[in-house]
C-alpha cells in the first residue's frame, strides 16, 4: 500500500501475537495486540490482545484490515484510522481450513 509518497506494508507476527506496520521497509509499529500478550480483546491501539494472528489482508477500500487470529478462532476488523480492532467471527470450527491466496497476475485464477 503506498499513500502519500511512503510504502506501508502489514505484517503478523504469530508468536509475538501482533500486528506490524512497516513504513518505507524501516519503520515497525505495533498496530494490533500486544507483543508477548495472547489474548482476545477487542480495543484500541496497545490494550487489543491477538492471539497467533496468521495472515492479513486489506480491505478494497484501503480502510480495514482483516486478521485471521487463529489461536482464537476468530476473524478480526482493524480500522486502519483508528486502530480500533473488533471480532468479526467467533468460533470457527477447527476442521475448517481456510485458504490463502497471493495475487499473480490481472485474469489469473488462484491454483
Amino acid at each position: 500500500m503506498v499513500g502519500g509518497g511512503k510504502r506501508v506494508e502489514y505484517h503478523v507476527e504469530p508468536l509475538g501475537h501482533v500486528v506490524l506496520r512497516v513504513t518505507d521497509g524501516a519503520h515497525f509499529e505495533v498496530v494490533a495486540g500486544k507483543r508477548g500478550e495472547a489474548g482476545l480483546v477487542d480495543s484500541g491501539q496497545g490494550e487489543s490482545r491477538l492471539n497467533g494472528p496468521t495472515s492479513c489482508a486489506l480491505s478494497s477500500d484501503r480502510q480495514t484490515l482483516l486478521i485471521a487470529d487463529a489461536g482464537n478462532n476468530t476473524v478480526r476488523s482493524l480500522c486502519l484510522a483508528s486502530l480500533e480492532l473488533k471480532t468479526l467471527g467467533n468460533g470457527i470450527p477447527h476442521d475448517v481450513t481456510v485458504a490463502v491466496w497471493k495475487h499473480h497476475d490481472a485474469g489469473t485464477d488462484p491454483p
